[in-house]
C-alpha cells in the first residue's frame, strides 16, 4: 500500500508503525531499514518546506476546474529522532559499525543541539574504538574536553576514556604513566566541593590516578629492611622497625584516600596493597637477622619473641585482605586484587573463615553417548565378518528343518479329519439341536 499510495498522508505513520512491528517480532535489521525509511521521509519533507515556493499555488485544468489539493504528509521530528536514534543502535548491535557510524553522524547534522547530542557525541567515540580507530577517537576526545573546559567531570571523563585507550589498547606504558599524572594533578587543583561533586565517571580516573601516586611511597616501604647495624646495636634494630613503621603509616594513610573515592578497581586493590603491607612488616619481622655471636638457645629465644611481636601485624593483614573481600562483594566488582586477597586468607591467614570451594562434577552417561551420537559418528565402525558355516553343518540344519515341517503337516491334517467326522453335540435336555433359523442368524456387518 505504501508503495501504491506513496503520497498517501497516512503513509508516515504506516511507516513507524511497520518499524515498531518489526522491532518487536525481533527482526533488528529490518526494523532498523524501516526507520531509516521514516527519517528518509522527515528529511524529504524538510526539503520540500526549504524550497521556493511555485509562482502559481493552483493550477486550472482545460475545462477550468481547480487541480485537485494534493494530501499532506507529517513527519514528526521527535519520531525521527527515535527512528534515527533506533536505526544506529540496531546496527551496532548487529556488528554493523559503518552504517550505526553514519547514521550517529546524520543524528548530529540533524540535531546537533539537542539533549542527546552529548550522548551520541561519545558513542561515535566508542565505535570508533570498535572498529580499531583509535586516532579519531581520541581526536574526539580531545574536541569533547575543549567544549567541556568548564566542566570538570567532563574533562576527567575524557581523560580517563583517552588513558584507557594507551592502557589497554595500545599498550603503551609511559604515555599511560603521563596521563595518570596530569589527571592527577588536575584533581589536585580542584577545590574540595568540586571534587566531592564529580560524576561516577570522572571518580574513576580520579581515583585510579591517586592510586599510582602512591607507587613511589610503596616502592620505599618496601626498600627498607630491618638492620642491627655494624657493629650490632639493638638501638640501630630499633630505629629500623621505626623507620618501617613511618613508611607503613605513609602507605596506609594513602591508600585509605584511594578507598574514599568509592571506585571499585583502585578501592580493592588500595586494601589489598595494605594487607600486603602489613604481610610483608609480619615476615620481615619473623625472618629478620640475628647479631653475630650468640647460641642457639638465645637465638631461638629471640626469633620466638620476635614471632609473638609479629602477631599483631599478622591480625592487621587480616583484616586488611578480608575488608578487599568485603568491599568486592559491596561494589559487585571481582577483579585480581579480590583473587589475591582470598588466596592470602585461605593459604595463610584465615582458611576455616574463607574455605577454598570445590565443585563436584559428575560424568555424564547417558547424556555422553547421546551427545556423541551413541558412539554411531564418532568414529568409522568396522563391517562384522560374515559367520561361515561348514557344508556338514549346513546339511544337518536343512535335514531337521524339513522333518519338523512334515511333522506339523501332519499333525495339521489329522486335527482336520477329526473334526469332519465328529457328531454334531446335543442339546442339554438330550434333544438334538435345532437348525439355525435365518431370524436366529447374526446380521451380516455390512459396515
Amino acid at each position: 500500500l505504501i508503495s501504491k499510495y506513496p503520497r498517501s498522508r497516512f503513509v508516515p505513520d504506516s511507516i513507524y508503525a511497520n518499524a515498531e512491528a518489526l522491532e518487536a517480532i525481533g527482526d533488528f535489521e529490518q526494523a532498523a531499514s524501516t526507520y531509516e525509511l521514516y527519517v528518509k521521509g522527515y528529511e524529504r519533507s524538510l526539503n520540500e518546506k526549504s524550497a521556493p515556493k511555485s509562482k502559481a499555488r493552483a493550477r486550472k485544468g482545460k475545462g477550468g476546474g481547480e487541480e485537485k489539493k494534493e494530501e499532506k504528509q507529517k513527519w514528526d521530528e521527535s519520531k525521527a529522532q527515535i527512528a534515527l536514534f533506533n536505526a544506529a543502535t540496531y546496527r551496532e548491535g548487529l556488528g554493523q559499525h559503518k552504517q550505526a557510524l553514519k547514521r550517529r553522524e546524520q543524528y548530529l547534522h540533524l540535531w546537533p543541539k539537542t539533549k542527546d547530542a552529548e550522548q551520541i557525541q561519545l558513542s561515535i567515540v566508542s565505535l570508533y574504538e570498535k572498529m580499531g580507530a583509535y586516532g579519531k577517537a581520541m581526536k574526539l576526545l580531545e574536541e569533547y574536553e575543549r567544549d567541556n573546559l568548564r566542566s570538570p567531570s567532563k574533562v576527567l571523563t575524557a581523560e580517563g576514556r583517552i588513558v584507557h585507550i594507551f592502557e589497554k589498547k595500545l599498550r603503551r606504558a609511559r604515555d599511560t604513566t603521563r596521563l595518570y599524572n596530569r589527571i592527577f594533578e588536575y584533581y589536585e587543583k580542584l577545590p574540595r566541593r568540586v571534587q566531592k561533586d564529580l560524576e561516577k565517571t570522572a571518580v574513576a580516573p580520579a581515583a585510579e590516578a591517586h592510586f599510582r601516586s602512591v607507587e613511589l611511597d610503596w616502592r620505599e616501604y618496601l626498600r627498607l629492611k630491618l638492620s642491627w647495624g655494624r657493629p650490632a646495636d639493638p638501638k640501630k634494630f630499633k630505629a629500623s622497625i621505626a623507620d618501617k613503621g613511618r613508611a607503613l603509616d605513609v602507605v596506609q594513610k594513602k591508600y585509605i584516600q584511594t578507598v574514599a573515592f568509592g571506585a571499585p578497581q583502585p578501592a580493592i586493590c588500595a586494601l589489598h596493597r595494605i594487607g600486603l603491607a602489613y604481610h610483608e612488616f609480619a615476615e620481615k619481622v619473623i625472618n629478620a637477622p640475628m647479631p653475630p655471636g650468640l647460641d642457639p638457645e638465645t637465638e631461638m629465644a629471640i626469633r620466638d619473641e620476635f614471632t609473638n611481636q609479629a602477631q599483631p601485624l599478622k591480625a592487621k593483614a587480616t583484616e586488611a585482605f578480608a575488608s578487599a573481600v568485603a568491599k568486592s562483594q559491596e561494589l559487585d566488582f571481582f577483579n585480581d586484587c579480590t583473587r589475591e586477597s582470598l588466596k592470602m586468607l585461605r593459604g595463610t591467614y584465615a582458611p576455616e573463615q574463607y574455605p577454598e570451594v570445590h565443585e563436584d562434577r559428575v560424568a555424564l552417561k547417558q547424556g555422553a553417548e547421546l551427545a556423541l551420537g551413541g558412539d554411531l559418528l564418532a568414529s568409522i565402525q568396522d563391517v562384522p565378518a560374515p559367520v561361515v558355516q561348514d557344508e556338514v553343518t549346513a546339511q544337518a540344519k536343512s535335514e531337521e528343518l524339513q522333518e519338523d515341517l512334515t511333522d506339523l503337516t501332519r499333525k495339521l491334517r489329522e486335527q482336520t479329519e477329526t473334526n469332519v467326522s465328529a457328531q454334531p453335540a446335543t442339546a442339554q435336555d438330550g434333544a438334538a439341536p435345532k437348525k439355525a433359523s435365518a431370524d436366529d442368524e447374526e446380521p451380516e456387518d455390512f459396515l
